[in-house]
């Protein structure tokens, strides 16, 4: 584990950080949603980098499956949804994000 840490430690530090962009899961909290149902799960994000961003967050339901949820151009401190979070009945808890600069939509988002 070691000699991957040292490697990372030398690629960034001879490679020029052009954007500090990152999207991190801000709040979460079970059985608010769905009348409310203890199952439901919902998450907030926040752009915690120095960039307008877009991004995409998942939601694993139980069962199979995953709710998905696009937002664009979300600025630097800019946490979303405004409402209390992106959502889902039957949740499992696992959540899935991506992120890509805002409005490059030749990076297309993966599926989970």
């Amino acid at each position: 584990m070691k000699p991957v840490f040292n490697s990372l430690v030398l690629f960034f530090a001879f490679c020029p950080i052009y954007s500090l962009a990152d999207v991190v899961k801000y709040d979460s909290a079970w059985g608010q949603n769905c009348h409310p149902s203890e199952e439901s799960y919902a998450v907030k994000m926040k752009n915690v980098g120095d960039k307008p961003v877009d991004f995409k967050v998942c939601l694993e339901k139980k069962g199979g499956g995953w709710s998905c949820f696009v937002s664009n151009y979300v600025q630097p401190g800019a946490i979303e949804p405004k409402s209390w979070g992106y959502m889902t009945c039957r949740a499992t808890g696992e959540v899935k994000w991506w992120w890509r600069n805002a409005g490059d939509f030749s990076d297309p988002f993966p599926n989970p």
